[in-house]
C-alpha cells in the first residue's frame, strides 16, 4: 500500500506521513486480548481494539519530535509506577494494587520537567490538530496553535504559567475505561486520560486569576514536580 503523502502539519514540510497516535500508544495498551471501554463520559460506552491515531497530521521529522517527548512521559509515569500497567497483581491482571492515597499529593523526582511540560502541550496540539470526530470538540486559538508549535519545535515550553499544567493519579479502588480528551466546563483545563494517570493543561497561554486554583502547576522546579491523587470509586472521570 502506498503511503500517505501530506504536509506536516508540525514542521511545515511534504513527504510522506506517519500513522500518529493521539494519544501515545505506550499509555492505550491492554494488558490481554480483551479490547477495552472507550466513554466521552455522556454518551454510550464503546469498545475499541486500538487507541486513536490520524494519518494526515505528522511527517516523519513531526513524528520523530513528538516521539521523544512521548518516551520522556512514559519514562516518567510508566516506569514510576503510576499508570494502571504497572499497577496490575502479576497473578490477576484485573486487579490494581498500589499505595496511593485519595487527596494525598506525591512529589515526582528526577524528571525531565521541560519535556514533561511539552508532552502536556503535544497532546494538546495534537487534539486540536485532527480532524478525527472524538475530538471535533476540542478548540483551540489558531494564534495558539502557532504558538505551541513553535515551542514543539524548539524545545522550550517558555515560563511555566504559559499553557499551566498539572498531573493527577486515581487510585486503583476502581479501574477506569479508556476515555477521549474532556474539555472541562468548570474549570479552564482540558483532560487527557493516560491510563490512571490525567493530565490537565490550558488551552490558553495565560490563566486569569490562576493562583485562585489550588492545582499543583508544574513548572517551578526544572527536576521534580508534584502529582495528586483523585479518589477513582464512583468518580466516572469527575473533571470538577
Amino acid at each position: 500500500m502506498a503511503k500517505r503523502v501530506g504536509t506536516c502539519q508540525l514542521m511545515g514540510t511534504t513527504g510522506p506521513l506517519r500513522k500518529s497516535h493521539l494519544i501515545p500508544n505506550a499509555f492505550m495498551r491492554r494488558t490481554g486480548p480483551e479490547p477495552f471501554l472507550e466513554s466521552d463520559g455522556k454518551s454510550r460506552t464503546k469498545k475499541r481494539q486500538t487507541g486513536w491515531y490520524d494519518e494526515c497530521i505528522l511527517g516523519i521529522a513531526g513524528e520523530n519530535l513528538i516521539a521523544s517527548y512521548d518516551d520522556e512521559a512514559a519514562r516518567c509515569f510508566i516506569d514510576g509506577g503510576f499508570t494502571y500497567r504497572r499497577r496490575r497483581l502479576p497473578s490477576d491482571p484485573n486487579l490494581l494494587i498500589d499505595d496511593f492515597v485519595a487527596s494525598e499529593s506525591y512529589m515526582v523526582h528526577n524528571a525531565d520537567v521541560r519535556k514533561i511540560r511539552l508532552f502536556a502541550m503535544s497532546l494538546l496540539w495534537r487534539a486540536a490538530v485532527s480532524t478525527l470526530m472524538p475530538f471535533a470538540h476540542i478548540r483551540v486559538s489558531a494564534s495558539h496553535m502557532r504558538d505551541i508549535g513553535g515551542r514543539l519545535r524548539t524545545g522550550q515550553p517558555g515560563h511555566y504559567l504559559d499553557y499551566p499544567t498539572w498531573f493527577g493519579v486515581f487510585n486503583g479502588t476502581t479501574e477506569l475505561p479508556k476515555i477521549v480528551p474532556v474539555q472541562s466546563t468548570t474549570i479552564p483545563f482540558i483532560r487527557f486520560f493516560l491510563d490512571g494517570v490525567v493530565c490537565y493543561i490550558s488551552p490558553r497561554r495565560r490563566v486569569r486569576n490562576i493562583e485562585k486554583f489550588s492545582f499543583p502547576i508544574m513548572g517551578e522546579a526544572h527536576d521534580r514536580f508534584s502529582i495528586h491523587c483523585f479518589e477513582s470509586a464512583g468518580s466516572w472521570h469527575d473533571v470538577s
